[in-house]
């Protein structure tokens, strides 16, 4: 994503991007397998690093450079990776003020939450709430 945009647009952009695949189970399988990332090296999926409300474990990492959000991330199932990678991917390259301050709803815009469990409809949105929290301690 744009590393000039704020996190409604990335957004904005993820949601079109992904909404013209018509059949919502191949847009889920699609979307969690392109946005899952590279995951991270066992040394950096510490107790500290854990995303505290997911049922799965969800290991995230954030810091600042030159002014914009770096996220890295991982999860020991692999949907669940891929949508903690669609979260990140909102709040990706923003600065940590907008990224504090937004809320986001990709989950429900792609309309993946008919479709996953509510346990992890919770995860998600422990993940976002701690994306915000960790880009706020940035900003």
């Amino acid at each position: 994503m744009n590393a000039t945009a704020d996190p409604a647009s990335q957004e904005s952009a993820l949601a079109t991007h992904w909404r013209f695949i018509p059949d919502a189970h191949e847009r889920l399988a699609l979307a969690t397998q392109s946005a899952a990332g590279p995951g991270l090296p066992d040394s950096l999926k510490t107790d500290d690093a854990l995303v505290p409300g997911c049922v799965s474990r969800v290991w995230l990492h954030a810091n600042s450079l030159n002014g914009t959000l770096i996220l890295s991330w991982d999860a020991d199932s692999a949907i669940v990776r891929g949508l903690a990678g669609l979260v990140c991917a909102v709040y990706q390259n923003c600065t940590p003020p907008a990224a504090a301050a937004h809320h986001t709803s990709i989950i429900a815009g792609l309309g993946f939450d008919r479709m996953i469990s509510p346990t992890r409809l919770n995860g998600m949105a422990a993940l976002a709430s701690r994306i915000r929290e960790l880009a706020a301690a940035l900003s």
